[in-house]
C-alpha cells in the first residue's frame, strides 16, 4: 500500500517537473522571440536614422543648388537684359491688337554693372545687392519704319481683312428664308477669320475656312458657284501679299453674288 502512495508521488512529481520544464522551454523560446524582435528593431531604427541622414544631406544639397540657380537668374549679361526690355516692349506692342501701334518706349533701370570673365558686364538686381553700389541704366526705344515689303504685307492684309468684311455685310443683309441658315453659319465663320488672329502666315487657312463656309449657298446660286470657283483660284497665291489682293478682289466678287 505504502509502494503505491509513493509511486503515485513519484509519478506526480515527475510529472510536475516535466510539466515545469516544458513551461521553461516556452519561456525561453518567448524571451528568443522577443530577443529576435528587438533585434529587428533596432536593425529597423537604424535603416530609418540613416535614411533620414541621407534624406537631410539631399536636402540640403538641393537647397544650396536653389540658391546657386536663383543667384544666376539674378545675374545677367548687360546684353541679355536689354534684350529682355526689347521683348517686353515688343510683347505690348502685339497685345494692343492691329489697330494700334506701339512706336517707342523708355526704362530707367536701377541695377549693379560688374566686368564678367569673358570681359563684358553682368547684371544683378537691387534684390542682391547693396543700394550703394547701384548705376542707373536708361534704355530708350524707337521702332524703325517698316520696309517696303512689310509695307505692302501689311496693305494686302487689310485689302483682304475689309473684303471679309464686306462678305460679312452680304451674307447679314436681306437673303431668302430658305438661304438664312447656311448664310448665317458662313457669317459667323467670316466673322472669326476676319479678326485679330488674321496675319499674313494664316490667311490662306482662314481664306480657305471662309470658302468652306459657302459652299451650302453656292450649291443654290450658279452666278455665286462661279464666284467662288475664282475665289479657289486666287486662294493658291494667297500667302504672298500680291495673292491676297487677287484674293480679297474674288472675294468682293463672292460678297456682290451673295447679294444677288
Amino acid at each position: 500500500m505504502l509502494d503505491d502512495v509513493v509511486r503515485r508521488e513519484r509519478i506526480l512529481a515527475q510529472a510536475r517537473a516535466d510539466r515545469a520544464e516544458s513551461l521553461l522551454h516556452a519561456l525561453q523560446i518567448e524571451r528568443d522571440i522577443g530577443d529576435d524582435r528587438l533585434v529587428r528593431r533596432d536593425a529597423e531604427i537604424a535603416r530609418l536614422q540613416q535614411a533620414l541622414r541621407a534624406q537631410a544631406d539631399e536636402l540640403a544639397r538641393l537647397r544650396q543648388l536653389n540658391a546657386e540657380l536663383e543667384a544666376m537668374v539674378r545675374r545677367a549679361t548687360l546684353g541679355q537684359m536689354l534684350a529682355g526690355v526689347v521683348e517686353a516692349v515688343d510683347t505690348a506692342g502685339r497685345a494692343l491688337g492691329p489697330a494700334h501701334a506701339l512706336v517707342g518706349g523708355s526704362a530707367d533701370l536701377r541695377v549693379m554693372l560688374s566686368p564678367s570673365a569673358q570681359g563684358g558686364l553682368t547684371v544683378a538686381g537691387p534684390a542682391v545687392t547693396d543700394p550703394a553700389t547701384l548705376s542707373s541704366v536708361r534704355v530708350d526705344l524707337r521702332a524703325l519704319p517698316p520696309t517696303p515689303a512689310d509695307e505692302a504685307a501689311r496693305d494686302a492684309l487689310e485689302v483682304l481683312r475689309y473684303a471679309m468684311l464686306d462678305l460679312q455685310t452680304a451674307l447679314a443683309g436681306d437673303l431668302p428664308k430658305t438661304l438664312r441658315p447656311p448664310a448665317d453659319r458662313a457669317l459667323a465663320v467670316v466673322a472669326l477669320a476676319a479678326g485679330p488672329e488674321l496675319t499674313p502666315g494664316t490667311a490662306p487657312e482662314r481664306a480657305e475656312a471662309v470658302l468652306v463656309a459657302m459652299r451650302p449657298l453656292a450649291r443654290r446660286r450658279k452666278r455665286l458657284a462661279a464666284a467662288m470657283a475664282g475665289a479657289r483660284t486666287a486662294l493658291q497665291t494667297a500667302h504672298e501679299p500680291e495673292g491676297q489682293v487677287a484674293l480679297a478682289a474674288a472675294l468682293r466678287l463672292v460678297a456682290a453674288r451673295v447679294e444677288r
